[in-house]
């Protein structure tokens, strides 16, 4: 067994890819996507990066709503993977979307079985470019070296770009109830292909068993009491999580409620680039109020973990942390 401690997470600044555009070929756009948005396909960091650049929006009919002449400006595009016609598969991958040029969300999309996806819902008069990040992993199922691919974009549907206070009479009672709400309508307008080649690099599967989690409790942290509300004091509610690449989430676990200890077994499949990559291990209380707690985090080569039958590690407020890292090997030649 191996044991490793740390005091808080380790830190470190990996060499990032420069960002490079790739040539790519455009086919059925509608009218709405060619006089709209401006596309580009970029790869960087291990990604490929799809980009709109979205237009005046004085030049769009959006639908309103009938009864309440509600302007629906708000949207969600949707994109599809697909090679040979046919769409891309997948174990899991997490997909990461940003609006005008903003970080991208902190969990990102978790995405299973198809590489298919949708942005957040935005409103598209506020909003002057969207990215979505897709990690080289995601392309997992398919084989290693230049690939050609396809890219469907789409988008179905309009609505509100905020709830709106409608009243209604109720009429056994009489009185005046007023609910927030949105208005929708089924209004596809922007939807294009775009056809571009990849070169896939290869894709490595380390099978990821967590053991447990027990929790500090000495002078200089307790978890009694962690979790302070008006109704009650109690343990905090324990999860952890898994970033790759480096800092970026990856999954988490359920939290189990109220305790010091953290007892399921968890397993994740990790897809990833080396046998040597850098991963995270993070531990959390989950809080339903506010955010978060955190209680800790490690990074480290997965090649020391493998090279063990079980890792124990020890970082922050957390005492031990099992885990046991199991290579699969290159799965994509």
């Amino acid at each position: 067994m191996l044991f490793l401690a740390a005091c808080g997470g380790t830190r470190y600044e990996e060499e990032k890819e420069k960002s490079s555009p790739i040539p790519f070929q455009v086919s059925s756009p509608s009218a709405a996507f060619s006089s709209f948005i401006t596309l580009s396909v970029d790869t960087g960091d291990h990604c490929l990066i799809v980009r709109f650049g979205l237009g005046d929006p004085k030049k769009l009919h959006f639908p309103v709503s009938a009864a309440y002449k509600d302007t629906l400006t708000a949207t969600a595009f949707e994109f599809q993977f697909l090679e040979g016609g046919k769409p891309l598969l997948l174990d899991r991958a997490t997909v990461y979307t940003s609006e005008n040029g903003g970080k991208w969300s902190y969990y990102g999309k978790e995405i299973f079985s198809e590489l298919r996806f949708a942005t957040d819902t935005v409103d598209i008069r506020r909003t002057a470019s969207l990215s979505v990040n897709v990690p080289y992993y995601a392309f997992q199922k398919i084989k290693r070296g230049s690939r050609e691919l396809e890219v469907r974009i789409s988008q179905r549907t309009f609505c509100s770009s905020s709830e709106r206070a409608v009243s209604k009479r109720d009429s056994a009672t009489g009185d005046t109830i007023t609910m927030m709400r949105k208005f929708y309508a089924q209004v596809p307008m922007f939807s294009a292909t775009a056809k571009f080649k990849l070169n896939i690099p290869s894709v490595y599967q380390t099978t990821l068993i967590g053991q447990g989690i027990v929790l500090r409790n000495d002078s200089g942290f307790s978890p009694a009491g962690m979790d302070n509300t008006i109704w009650k004091s109690s343990y905090p509610d324990i999860y952890w999580s898994i970033y790759f690449p480096k800092g970026i989430y990856y999954a988490k676990t359920d939290f189990e409620k109220s305790t010091d200890r953290y007892s399921s077994i968890d397993t994740f499949q990790l897809y990833h680039y080396t046998a040597s990559d850098i991963i995270g291990f993070g531990v959390w209380d989950h809080d339903n109020l506010s955010r978060d707690d955190y209680l800790g985090d490690w990074e480290g080569s997965l090649k020391k973990l493998v090279t063990v039958r079980q890792a124990n590690l020890g970082f922050g407020n957390v005492k031990w942390f099992g885990i046991r890292a199991v290579p699969v090997g290159i799965i994509n030649k």
